[in-house]
């Protein structure tokens, strides 16, 4: 009898001791599930705090709080925003990427003038080259102008003496307006090699400026000269003296 009561009692506690241990790898395991749970703090349109674990879906889009188990603030959801906010948010970020093309574009246009022209002294060059080919194609204008006034003067002398030559006269006078128009497109195509290198120059400087970390990186733009201009110093037709590509 004696030996049945101490097996009963070991058996007792032996059960005890299970779930006892039972209990505690329960408490282990869900510890760390319990520490981690979060708190929400929701407030109304009329300004009354709500504190919850679980978010309403009705206001899931309007922003709440987070707060960890101990009711200590962790971060804020922001309110989703309205259809105008993000038409606003996709304007804004539109001009920041026309920008940021700009600014690309620009540093392109400042590499290639810079590839082109090596010094100041490079564009002073190009430039007396142009305008030499330009002054030969005026003085070709001047000697036949020239010419034809000497021919022209020739025929009224003989008219004067009674040997009229109207009908060359005639011809050689429209020759000779032809070869002053020459000329005055020619003094206008000088004008205009002046103000493209005179352009050249001043972004030439500016991007050498830069180029050498001397410049402010939001400096002033220019007018922006097109890249034919940079890379073809060729006589220019009045619609590329404007800075404006000519129509294909």
């Amino acid at each position: 009898m004696q030996c049945l009561r101490e097996c009963s009692w070991r058996a007792w506690g032996w059960g005890v001791s299970v779930r006892f241990y039972a209990a505690c790898v329960l408490v282990l395991i869900f510890a760390p599930c319990l520490s981690a749970a979060e708190l929400y703090r929701i407030v109304d349109e009329h300004g009354r705090v709500t504190y919850t674990d679980k978010v309403p879906a009705s206001q899931a889009k309007k922003g709440y709080g987070v707060l960890d188990s101990l009711g200590r603030e962790k971060g804020e959801v922001a309110p989703e925003p309205s259809a105008e906010a993000r038409a606003e948010q996709e304007r804004q970020r539109a001009v920041q990427e026309a920008a940021q093309r700009v600014a690309d574009e620009r540093v392109r246009r400042e590499e290639l003038l810079l590839q082109l022209y090596g010094s100041e002294d490079a564009i002073k060059s190009a430039r007396e080259s142009m305008l030499q080919t330009t002054e030969g194609k005026r003085r070709i204008h001047e000697m036949n102008a020239s010419s034809l006034r000497a021919r022209i003067e020739f025929l009224l002398e003989q008219a004067a003496q009674g040997k009229p030559q109207s009908k060359e006269l005639v011809e050689l006078k429209k020759k000779l307006a032809v070869e002053e128009v020459a000329m005055q497109r020619v003094d206008a195509e000088k004008e205009t090699v002046n103000t493209h290198f005179d352009r050249i120059t001043a972004l030439w400087r500016i991007a050498k400026a830069r180029h050498e970390g001397l410049y402010p990186k939001m400096a002033p733009m220019v007018p922006v000269t097109d890249t034919f201009l940079l890379l073809s110093p060729s006589p220019l037709s009045s619609e590329y003296a404007n800075g404006v590509a000519p129509k294909k």
